[in-house]
């Protein structure tokens, strides 16, 4: 039999999942923005490592790979066959590479001049891919 204990329901929320799930507190988004900038090379990865599961620093960096394959003018379906993602995975991060002011294609090729992922992707469907 299951243990019947009381919580509030604010703290009953925010374990449930539900719509707090994926909410972000800007402050403290802020706050982490603050301590990697802060940060050395080293202690970031050491942040990360202490604050993300092995799951979630996985997910993290297969999306940044989905993003360079995608800048490299590849399919979904092949991006799919070397990632293990899927379409949807693929798209939203198709999305996110003209969004917050090109900030993924920017890091990723700091030296580039190429277009904006926008161009990008009209150039791919010019050429038929």
């Amino acid at each position: 039999m299951r243990a019947n204990h009381r919580r509030s329901s604010k703290h009953r929320q925010l374990i449930s999942g539900g719509i707090y799930e994926h909410r972000i507190n800007q402050e403290a988004f802020h706050r982490l923005v603050e301590m990697m900038n802060r940060a050395s090379s080293k202690q970031r990865g050491t942040l990360l490592f202490s604050l993300l599961t092995t799951k979630e620093l996985a997910d993290v960096t297969r999306r940044i790979r989905i993003a360079e394959l995608l800048l490299n003018g590849k399919s979904y379906d092949e991006i799919g066959e070397q990632t293990g993602s899927s379409r949807n995975t693929i798209a939203l991060v198709a999305r996110g590479l003209d969004r917050y002011e090109r900030i993924i294609p920017q890091l990723l090729n700091p030296d580039s001049t190429v277009g904006t992922a926008g161009e990008y992707f009209t150039n791919r469907l010019k050429r038929g891919k």
